[in-house]
């Protein structure tokens, strides 16, 4: 018989708590669960008579868990676990910054390009023994099908000791991530607190510019250099402008730029009668060139006339633009650029 979400089960651990009065507490965490509804991400599990003497502290045991469920399907684990003095128990801590696992908030978006850091807080730290918290991080990439089955990609052990992890800008990829915060005392480390914090590394708005400025003066019947390296996709290294396309549109300050849903035919540069209207007389459009550098000459513009030229930016399913107005007067103005 298929069970639907049994076999979604991919990591689980155990911890076992109270040799005193020989009962243990078993706390099970399920990872990957694709029906919560029917078993919850977290479970507690109580047995009595582990022993008929008091183990000593800090024992691995072994123990089988069988799960039974309303399709009668049995499924078996089976872990190691600690056995451990009551007077130590495991801190229970948090993440400050992020959705816990049993949470069910949506995860945390943040952009690629930005710095983010994740704070873990201890909120309850009782030991007599040991008073020193040792710190471990853990990344876990995963991935959720159309049909809401998790995979795990990868996990890997930061190198973070702290209670503090950094995370820099451009260090992963586009996907979805958890994080598993544990925090154990000295004395017996592992017997641990722990906590999941859910989030997503998203791509970050492109930047178009056009170095100038808004707003530029040129002379008439001069070569005009439209230079959008200035550029950027934020989410990898300043001057990568790889997999971006360019597209340069040109009009007068009192028309519109065409809608980029239809094509938009490209314009003559070969100055028209006059009455067309664009940058040319030969109608608005765009330029012939998808360079990320475009040089124009000013011969067939108007003194005195105000030109809008528009740059799209796009990438995969990203695009921004930018417009620069260039002032068309006699003679050969001075420029100046802002970058």
């Amino acid at each position: 018989m298929k069970i639907p979400y049994f076999c979604t089960i991919v990591s689980f651990k155990t911890q076992a708590l109270d040799s005193t009065n020989k009962n243990f507490l078993i706390r099970i965490i399920f990872h990957g669960v694709k029906n919560s509804s029917l078993i919850p991400e977290s479970r507690n599990f109580r047995k009595k008579k582990l022993a008929k003497t008091n183990p000593n502290p800090n024992v691995h045991k072994a123990m089988m868990v069988k799960f039974l469920n309303s399709y009668s399907f049995l499924f078996f684990l089976q872990s190691n676990f600690v056995i451990s003095d009551l007077s130590c128990l495991p801190p229970k801590v948090r993440l400050q910054n992020l959705p816990s696992f049993n949470n069910k908030g949506p995860a945390v978006a943040i952009l690629r390009s930005n710095d983010f850091i994740v704070q873990g807080n201890v909120l309850n730290a009782n030991c007599n023994s040991s008073n020193t918290l040792l710190f471990k991080w853990f990344l876990t990439s995963y991935s959720v099908n159309e049909a809401g089955e998790t995979k795990i990609k990868e996990t890997t052990l930061l190198d973070v000791t702290g209670s503090q992890w950094n995370l820099p800008k451009r260090t992963l990829d586009y996907g979805t991530y958890y994080v598993d915060f544990r925090a154990a005392f000295a004395s017996n480390p592992k017997m641990f607190g722990s906590t999941l914090g859910f989030f997503t590394i998203e791509k970050s708005p492109l930047r178009a510019k056009i170095s100038g400025g808004n707003t530029v003066t040129r002379g008439k019947d001069s070569t005009i250099t439209l230079d959008g390296s200035l550029s950027q996709d934020p989410d990898v290294e300043p001057g990568n402008i790889t997999s971006m396309k360019f597209t340069w549109l040109c009009k007068k300050r009192n028309e519109s730029f065409p809608n980029l849903s239809v094509p938009i035919p490209i314009v003559s540069l070969t100055p028209g009668p006059g009455q067309g209207g664009g940058c040319f007389g030969t109608g608005v459009g765009r330029l012939s060139s998808n360079r990320v550098v475009v040089n124009l000459s000013t011969s067939a513009m108007n003194v005195g006339e105000f030109y809008d030229i528009k740059l799209i930016v796009q990438k995969d399913t990203r695009d921004d633009d930018f417009v620069q107005e260039i002032n068309i007067v006699n003679g050969n103005p001075p420029e100046v650029t802002i970058r």
